[in-house]
């Protein structure tokens, strides 16, 4: 059973450096604001394969997407989802910062599409706690339901990832049923 790092994130053990992204990328399933495109995956079976000597799920993702995000960085926000477990192909030279609001009425309903509503934040409104800086080939297992933002360190460097998601199980309990092989 894996602990914790933080009520953030944990660092998980993944190697998927020989990944081929054609066989993951799918047909475009969602976009926000032209920045961050969803993709389904084209082939789990052959994603399955890559991970199921390497972890296990004792909750089951809601979905599992290849993603690419852009030359720009992220509003703060919460996702609609709870938890994710972010591989990151590219990281793209990125900061992700985790932060507690300063004023209580700071949030503002945003829907990026007519299929998520996420909650904006203003910055100056917001505390940072802690901030991770991903590297290629690196994973984690990020608590989304926390005041988050990415902070673009090259904003040339777009992000590839796979992301598994959670949408109404708490972090604590997802990352106490993830057994690593």
């Amino acid at each position: 059973m894996l602990q914790p790092d933080n009520n953030f994130y944990t660092k998980i053990n993944l190697d998927l450096k020989d990944i081929d992204v054609s066989k993951i990328k799918g047909d475009l399933r969602e976009s926000y604001d032209d920045n961050v495109l969803n993709y389904e995956i084209k082939d789990i079976e052959y994603l399955n394969s890559k991970i199921s000597n390497q972890i296990e799920f004792g909750v089951p993702p809601d979905s599992v997407m290849y993603t690419e995000i852009g030359k720009e960085g992220t509003y703060p926000h919460y996702d609609l989802n709870s938890v994710s477990l972010n591989y990151y192909i590219k990281a793209g030279q990125a900061r992700l910062w985790w932060f507690a609001p300063t004023q209580s009425k700071s949030k503002v309903e945003h829907s990026d599409s007519n299929l998520t509503v996420s909650y904006r934040f203003e910055l100056e409104n917001l505390t940072p706690i802690d901030y991770i800086e991903p590297q290629d080939n690196e994973c984690y297992l990020l608590n989304t339901k926390v005041i988050h933002t990415v902070e673009k360190l090259i904003p040339e460097f777009p992000r590839y990832l796979i992301r598994w998601v959670w949408l109404n199980v708490r972090y604590d309990i997802v990352i106490r049923r993830i057994e690593l092989k």
